[in-house]
């Protein structure tokens, strides 16, 4: 897991910034918490209709990175049974990768 935040292109920082504003103005806001925070305002941002397929791979890069998602090997693919779907929830360049866990912040 890396300790950085993630380096998007402006645009997609815009973004993020008003879905942390939106966050702010709920009670329960933890600002102390901006690592997860911009976490969560990424996985939102992907679930919009409107979210460049560009945007989406740099988010999963990222959380690829945190090690929120990893890359399935060969048997993992063989070892894994669905009923309907995919055994993986996405692919870059012929990787395929399955969620693993949530982050939990920064490493000390």
């Amino acid at each position: 897991m890396t300790n950085d935040m993630p380096s998007f292109p402006h645009d997609l920082h815009e973004e993020i910034d008003t879905r942390l504003e939106a966050f702010a103005e709920n009670p329960d806001w933890d600002e102390t918490s901006l690592f997860l925070n911009t976490y969560q305002a990424t996985r939102d941002i992907e679930d919009a209709d409107e979210c460049p397929q560009s945007w989406v791979t740099q988010m999963r890069r990222w959380w690829i990175q945190l090690g929120c998602y990893l890359e399935m090997t060969e048997e993992d693919l063989a070892n894994t049974v669905v009923t309907r779907g995919k055994k993986y929830e996405f692919q870059i360049r012929g990787r395929k990768y399955q969620f693993d866990r949530h982050p939990t912040g920064f490493q000390t």
